[in-house]
């Protein structure tokens, strides 16, 4: 088992919300290309780096800053947040990411989804967030009424490095939230 840091990026600082609410957030640094350093310090072997403001927004917001945390440590990292055209996904993975995350436009366009698939084999990851068991779009903010086993299966033959699941109501709920997230790489054939 790998875990995985996460540094979730809301108006230049890494922030963890309470329960995906924008307005409910605690800063843990203002600093995130020195919260990388630090979590490649410590050991870690893989960031998880989410652009919040791009998720609600959608379209990348800290374009910049990622490619600064990117550049700044030799682990391999996966951005999330705001990626909603194949510009974008070409961008980051020109940049360094070894991995990007595509949850929103999914739903929205899949075959956005299925292109970045085929032009970066490996490469992506879905994001797949859901409240109550239906799946949430748009940075948390809208629950859809489709449930989360119907979306995993409508993508069972892209070429997916993994799934990566959300609980929003245990999310950044301490103690009662652990294992709030958790990554799946898909089987070997």
């Amino acid at each position: 088992m790998m875990v995985i840091p996460a540094i979730d990026l809301k108006d230049m600082k890494c922030v963890r919300l309470s329960q995906g609410r924008m307005d409910r957030e605690t800063v843990y640094s203002e600093d995130p290309v020195q919260m990388a350093k630090h979590w490649e310090a410590n050991g870690a072997e893989r960031l998880h780096v989410v652009d919040l403001n791009g998720a609600v927004t959608g379209r990348p917001i800290h374009r910049a800053l990622i490619k600064d945390i990117i550049g700044s440590v030799h682990i391999p990292i996966e951005i999330g947040g705001g990626i909603r055209d194949l510009e974008s996904v070409e961008d980051y993975c020109s940049s360094g990411a070894r991995w990007v995350v595509l949850g929103t436009v999914a739903l929205k366009n899949p075959q956005l989804l299925e292109g970045a698939c085929a032009s970066f084999p490996g490469q992506v990851i879905l994001a797949i967030d859901a409240k109550g068991g239906r799946v949430a779009i748009q940075g948390w903010g809208e629950i859809l009424s489709s449930e989360v086993k119907d979306l995993v299966g409508q993508f069972a033959g892209a070429d997916l490095s993994a799934v990566i699941f959300t609980d929003i109501e245990r999310d950044g709920m301490g103690m009662a939230g652990r294992s709030i997230s958790m990554e799946v790489e898909p089987p070997q054939e």
